[in-house]
């Protein structure tokens, strides 16, 4: 995917004569431009209750492990691929 070079990214100065970019949707900053921002990708079930406390942490060997919790179940995610 090619990458669009803009200006930096200026929201906070007016948008008359402004050098860089105003406004930027689905859009990630990729060293001198920006690339697009894909959709997520669902990997698992939804939790049965509302989320009330999650958690992703890495070990020493690069294994990511996510934990999300709700008010009775504590569930947990190995890495996928």
């Amino acid at each position: 995917m090619p990458v669009v070079p803009f200006g930096d990214y200026l929201p906070d100065l007016p948008p008359w004569s402004n050098p860089g970019v105003v406004k930027a949707i689905n859009a990630v900053p990729e060293g001198v431009g920006f690339h697009e921002l894909k959709s997520p990708n669902i990997v698992t079930d939804a939790l049965a209750a509302r989320c009330r406390h999650f958690r992703a942490v890495a070990d020493t060997s690069n294994v990511y492990y996510t934990y999300a919790g709700d008010a009775t179940k504590l569930a947990i995610l190995a890495s996928t691929t």
